[in-house]
């Protein structure tokens, strides 16, 4: 439900899952954090991973994905969940930053969105063409078209194919 952008449903089942006191695993609550993040709704999301613990459901690095990915703008709790899945040795893979640098760029906050973009490299975490997007994507909306232009060329420096979205976001940045 949570994927074919049918959120509604899928909380309206969790709901419904605990109202009649079926045990939650780590899957289904990761589909229901999904699933607050499509509805827009980063603290409910991030609420789950309270009653997970409380709970005692173990977060998974899929889970704290899926909560990142529902910060959306709100960069500094994305940031903030990074640092726990580092406290709680969760491997730090391309999904996870990725959506770290997204809220960062929607947020306005490309320095950050780079600096992350930037310490990937540092701890071998591999770059694909989401990666970039997302890095150019944060350099367009900050106007800073250099910068935009530079991963650009530096995707294709590292052999990872640009995508339209890259691409447009690049030249969005230079009009």
């Amino acid at each position: 439900c949570e994927t074919a952008g049918k959120w509604q449903h899928a909380l309206a089942l969790f709901s419904e899952m605990r109202r009649l006191r079926v045990a939650a695993s780590t899957v289904t609550y990761t589909a229901a954090i999904g699933a607050w993040g499509q509805a827009g709704q980063w603290a409910e999301a991030l609420g789950l991973l309270d009653v997970m613990a409380g709970g005692r459901v173990e977060a998974n690095a899929i889970t704290y994905n899926a909560a990142i990915s529902a910060c959306d703008r709100a960069w500094l709790v994305a940031f903030q969940l990074l640092r726990v899945m580092g406290q709680c040795r969760l491997e730090l893979g391309t999904i996870t930053c990725t959506a770290a640098i997204n809220a960062c760029g929607k947020a306005g906050e490309w320095q950050q969105a780079l600096h992350l973009f930037a310490g990937m490299d540092e701890v071998a975490v591999a770059m694909n063409r989401l990666t970039y997007s997302a890095a150019i994507s944060a350099c367009e909306r900050g106007g800073v078209w250099a910068r935009a232009l530079h991963l650009l060329r530096q995707s294709d420096t590292c052999r990872v194919k640009a995508c339209t979205v890259a691409c447009s976001a690049a030249i969005s940045a230079c009009a």
